[in-house]
């Protein structure tokens, strides 16, 4: 009994190690409706106006595709983080723009990131500044 205790404790520790999304932290975070008839993975980049994709890579996408894919024709909170939130934009970003880079699922998932970098196969390239993205209420939209 008191083993299965210890088990269950190691188990759990982990959990009480990740910080918690609170409604309020989801709340600020930008929609993003996909007009597209693909899916599409939506990559934010706060380093505007660079263009290396150095700030990430296709692994880490791929891996984080909770946070960065949307199905054809739907709208969800993307990027997880409080960016309608004043504070934590000028936070995270070096200048007032947001840079947003919108890849084909299929681009993503077949080419490497040295292609992808290279050939700069992102289907759209899109800027916003903090009082664009309040103005559209927190959200955007990929045509």
């Amino acid at each position: 009994m008191i083993m299965s205790r210890y088990i269950l404790i190691i188990l759990l520790l982990p959990l009480f190690s990740f910080r918690c999304v609170t409604k309020k932290m989801r709340q600020d975070t930008i929609s993003v409706t996909n007009k597209l008839p693909v899916g599409v993975y939506v990559i934010p980049n706060f380093e505007y106006p660079d263009t290396t994709f150095k700030f990430t890579s296709r692994e880490h996408i791929l891996a984080n595709d909770s946070i960065y894919f949307i199905q054809p024709q739907r709208t969800r909170k993307l990027f997880f983080g409080d960016l309608c939130n004043r504070k934590t934009w000028n936070y995270l970003l070096k200048t007032d723009t947001l840079q947003v880079f919108v890849f084909v699922e299929k681009v993503i998932k077949k080419e490497t990131w040295e292609t992808i970098s290279k050939e700069n196969l992102y289907l759209r390239k899109l800027t916003f500044r903090y009082d664009d993205i309040l103005k559209d209420n927190c959200s955007l939209t990929v045509e």
